[in-house]
């Protein structure tokens, strides 16, 4: 009997996944947090950068704002319970899975 995989969401994003997520190249996106215009990643290793997928949904949803404003809102967001993780996230057409 065949076991059956079930689609993954991930909870976080490499960079070249969270460019594409945001609707970006990855040379604009790694301009965009850099300056502090984008939601910063957090850091599991040294060398590895990965975004939330609920923080940049949210992000998105709220129009982009500065990094500055952005804590903030993202803050009450998450105090008021006011935000809730999308169940499918479609990139390029298909639902995103584990491998990307």
């Amino acid at each position: 009997m065949a076991r059956e995989i079930l689609p993954v969401t991930p909870a976080g994003l490499r960079a070249d996944e969270a460019a594409a997520f945001c609707g970006v190249g990855r040379t604009t996106w790694d301009e965009l947090w850099k300056a502090e215009l984008a939601p910063q990643p957090g850091r599991p290793r040294p060398s590895l950068k990965v975004w939330s997928v609920d923080e940049l949904s949210a992000w998105l949803a709220s129009g982009c704002p500065a990094l500055e404003d952005w804590r903030r809102l993202w803050t009450q967001m998450l105090k008021q319970g006011s935000w809730s993780r999308p169940t499918t996230i479609v990139m390029s057409g298909r639902p995103l899975d584990a491998a990307g």
